[in-house]
């Protein structure tokens, strides 16, 4: 036990307890003092670990980029189509000393919808005029299956089949295919960012980072 601090040192206040006071230093220092005379230094109350408080509800930009957005005049059908963005940009370890100066694989992303129909789009471009023969093409009824932070999987179905286009002078291939979104897979995509993304090839499935996590999030409402 220290003794005593001088009573200029110390603000006291005003709870008792078990025979000890409640006090603070001029340094902000809380201490005990007891009946005898000595004091101690209070325990103060642990930090709780973590983050304790409930996760929130991610938040839309609620800035709209459109590349069309009208209604046909004719027949009354909203249209509308939002700007591309990037949502994969990736090149794997194993490639990264032969695309030093931009990456294997690019992903463009937009969200539309023609009257009451909403879809996805997704035009890939694979910077390899080997692409076919290491992925193959885009098959209908092939997933785009997207992982969420959540841990919830989004399933969305290809509806168009494309083999690739592919320019051997510049060495890149692309391919464009689309999914309709049904209700459940537009709440489900505002409800959590993007993880990952498994694309299904018709040589296989191949899993990508992605670099836009909140693409729908921001994307989805603009749309409705």
């Amino acid at each position: 036990m220290n003794k005593f601090l001088p009573f200029l040192f110390l603000m006291f206040s005003v709870s008792l307890s078990f025979g000890q006071i409640n006090a603070t230093t001029s340094e902000g220092k809380h201490v005990l003092l007891n009946e005898d005379g000595t004091w101690e230094y209070a325990k103060e109350k642990a930090e709780p670990v973590g983050n304790t408080a409930p996760d929130k509800a991610p938040v839309a930009s609620g800035l709209c980029d459109y590349k069309t957005n009208e209604i046909d005049e004719f027949t009354g059908v909203k249209k509308v189509i939002m700007k591309e963005q990037d949502l994969i940009s990736d090149t794997p370890e194993e490639f990264k000393k032969y695309y030093r100066n931009q990456e294997l694989t690019n992903a463009q992303v937009y969200c539309a919808r023609v009257d009451d129909k909403k879809a996805v789009y997704i035009n890939w471009k694979l910077n390899t005029d080997s692409a076919y023969k290491i992925f193959g093409s885009i098959q209908s009824d092939s997933k785009f299956m997207v992982k969420l932070v959540s841990g919830d999987i989004v399933d969305l179905v290809f509806l168009k089949s494309n083999t690739g286009d592919s320019n051997d002078s510049l060495k890149y291939t692309t391919y464009h295919s689309y999914c309709l979104l049904g209700d459940e897979s537009v709440q489900a995509l505002q409800k959590s960012p993007v993880e990952k993304i498994r694309m299904y090839w018709s040589k296989g499935y191949k899993e990508y980072p992605v670099v836009e996590p909140n693409l729908f999030i921001d994307q989805l409402p603009c749309i409705e």
